[in-house]
């Protein structure tokens, strides 16, 4: 089998150099119970970027969905896809 150099168009570099950068991001995401036992969950770096669940597991499952949904939403609007800037939450307890 013989390879060949293929000339790639700079525009499919850039769409190529996205999707890497789209795979390997991390968003954090904050959890919250309230009083009837449901579970929002939320992405500070992705405004409005939110969902729910009856439970931890659920509202973990809906939340990637909404990511994704949110991230391909902005790459057919031509809108910027906002860097994951959140990298750590901490609970800290006071007196």
């Amino acid at each position: 089998m013989r390879w060949s150099r293929v000339r790639v168009p700079p525009s499919a570099l850039m769409k190529i150099r996205e999707i890497v950068k789209f795979v390997s991001m991390n968003y954090l995401v904050i959890y919250e119970k309230t009083e009837d036992g449901t579970v929002w969950a939320r992405v500070p770096d992705l405004s409005g970027c939110y969902s729910c669940g009856d439970n931890l597991e659920e509202a973990h499952t809906n939340i990637i969905e909404a990511i994704e949904l949110y991230l391909e939403t902005a790459r057919i609007e031509g809108i910027a896809i906002p860097p994951a800037n959140h990298f750590q939450a901490e609970l800290v307890k006071v007196a």
